[in-house]
């Protein structure tokens, strides 16, 4: 059956309503319930991202460039834990899903691997985000969405705030706001520099409404992007990203805010 861009291979429902999967030979994506992409992948390149906002939530690399304990909260299909699984060997990634239903698939139809670096918990991510017997991440990616919009809770202080204190010493938190609900993306921001100490630094995904923001417990590292550092350009070839592109465009939207910390 045809339906959005390809065809449809799945369809089900949970107790937070639909669930389809679509596939047009080339790509798989995830819907609940409408046209927009939860989460897509490339079939015969599992490890790589699709999505322009999830490429843009990877420029966190250029803050911290070798994570080894990272938190996803949102799993979706799996296309940012199967990036940093692919291509971070010594990173372990937990990943929070609030529906099982969702995980479930994306084990079956996006070849999320079953490894032991990662473990998913069906959990509430407040909940989960103050449990403070699990390592300190170097890397939160927040990123947890329904056919709505982004998900009740995520722009609350008091979960931000149990988001910096999940960080690591270095850790960066990215997290994917999504610029049309202009109250609460204004709401969200005014929260991270509350918790943070510090404005988010922001990057909108071009083409889209999305837009990430970046904040950390530290100091950002100064970083020369003009060129890009060889360990940078290193790393941007190993994982097919754009961070050159994406070093400059966050000078570019960030003024004399971003000129103090990469002068």
């Amino acid at each position: 059956m045809r339906k959005y861009h390809g065809n449809l291979i799945h369809r089900s429902r949970d107790g937070y309503g639909p669930i389809e999967i679509i596939d047009d030979g080339h790509t798989r994506s995830l819907h609940f319930g409408n046209g927009t992409r939860q989460s897509a992948a490339i079939l015969h390149q599992p490890g790589q991202l699709l999505l322009v906002y999830t490429r843009v939530m990877m420029s966190c690399l250029l803050f911290q460039p070798a994570p080894r304990h990272a938190l996803l909260i949102g799993l979706g299909g799996g296309s940012l834990a199967k990036f940093l699984l692919h291509h971070f060997p010594d990173c372990e990634v937990h990943a929070v899903e609030r529906r099982a239903a969702v995980a479930k698939l994306a084990f079956a139809y996006f070849q999320l691997p079953d490894t032991p670096r990662l473990q998913v918990h069906i959990q509430d991510a407040g909940q989960f985000i103050q449990d403070t017997r699990r390592p300190p991440y170097d890397l939160i990616l927040l990123d947890a969405y329904d056919e709505h919009g982004m998900a009740p809770g995520m722009e609350e202080r008091d979960f931000l705030h149990a988001c910096r204190a999940a960080l690591s010493p270095q850790g960066i938190l990215a997290a994917n706001l999504w610029g049309r609900e202009r109250a609460r993306f204004k709401l969200t921001l005014s929260n991270l520099h509350a918790c943070f100490g510090a404005r988010p630094l922001q990057l909108p995904a071009e083409g889209t409404t999305n837009i990430i923001t970046f904040s950390a417990g530290h100091a950002l590292p100064k970083l020369g992007i003009k060129p890009l550092p060889a360990a940078m350009k290193t790393l941007e070839a190993r994982c097919g990203l754009e961070l050159g592109k994406f070093a400059r465009r966050l000078q570019q939207h960030n003024g004399t805010w971003w000129e103090r910390l990469f002068a």
